[in-house]
């Protein structure tokens, strides 16, 4: 028989288990809102815990809310090759001053700027603002009054809120893949105000918690020679000069400076994301807890 201590622990697991399942879960929903809210102030999506529509990056109703800042690209050896002074809002480069020195004579130096009227797209920016959009969306669907019928449904919401919070993080941390031939077609390089010259193209991505640009100096390898040029795919990250080829044309990447900028609002980001994931997993944890008592209790 079933002694009056087992009972009572029993009685008592199940009391918190239905209490966890009540009320602490909405506390950890509420919080992860709030969490996601504060997150999402940098994003051009409704992230607030309202619904947003299904084209949530093609509107702009809190670009103007959006704090622009500017900051120096600077190279991490103290090159003067390149450099940059931008303002960054939210997703985009609304506007910069840019210095290039050209490789066909020593005293050469472009200058050329990003106009307000066309700025210049982050993708990975506009990308993780769309996975936490998602995250928001999914942790706003129960309301207040909604009953969690099992552990096992909470988990599962878990997962699915983690793997949004995942993806944008990512989107952050990992360096956009765009390869050179992308690169030298991406139309924003060619509204740059005066035009890069033939032998000069740039490109801007997120690492972590900086803006970098990396500009790479090419030239067209003529059709005598380019026969005994093999193209070589090449990561905006890597430094190993390569070839690559635009329609008939093929170039070669001759050398490539990168500028970057810590920018403190991305930092402040991806803690948010990695907060967030920690408080989905702390609760799932206490799920499992009460998952292996019961299935033990099964089993005697």
């Amino acid at each position: 028989m079933t002694s009056n201590d087992e009972i009572e622990e029993i009685s008592s697991m199940e009391s918190e288990y239905q209490w966890l399942l009540q009320e602490e879960v909405h506390n950890v929903l509420k919080e992860l809102k709030e969490m996601l809210h504060e997150c999402g102030k940098r994003f051009r999506t409704q992230a607030t815990g309202q619904p947003a529509r299904p084209d949530f990056i093609s509107y702009e109703n809190n670009i103007d809310a959006i704090k622009a800042e500017k900051f120096v690209l600077q190279s991490a050896n103290g090159s003067d090759q390149v450099r940059g002074i931008i303002t960054l809002q939210g997703d985009r480069i609304s506007k910069a001053d840019l210095t290039l020195r050209l490789h066909r004579n020593a005293g050469s130096v472009l200058k050329t700027s990003i106009r307000e009227d066309i700025p210049w797209r982050l993708q990975q920016v506009q990308d993780a603002g769309n996975h936490l959009q998602t995250a928001v969306e999914q942790v706003s669907i129960k309301d207040i009054d909604y009953e969690f019928q099992s552990g096992e449904e909470v988990s599962q919401l878990m997962d699915e809120v983690m793997c949004s919070l995942h993806h944008g993080r990512q989107c952050l941390l990992n360096p956009s893949k765009e390869s050179l031939p992308d690169i030298y077609r991406n139309k924003s390089t060619h509204l740059l105000n005066p035009p890069l010259p033939p032998e000069a193209m740039l490109n801007f991505f997120i690492h972590c918690n900086k803006l970098v640009m990396i500009a790479y100096y090419i030239h067209q390898i003529p059709a005598s020679k380019s026969a005994h040029h093999r193209p070589q795919p090449l990561g905006t990250h890597h430094k190993q000069v390569s070839t690559f080829e635009v329609g008939s044309s093929r170039f070669e990447v001759t050398s490539q400076y990168l500028v970057e900028s810590v920018v403190p609002w991305l930092s402040e980001t991806l803690m948010y994301f990695t907060v967030a994931l920690q408080t989905c997993q702390e609760l799932k944890n206490k799920i499992d807890v009460f998952a292996s008592y019961q299935e033990a209790k099964q089993e005697h």
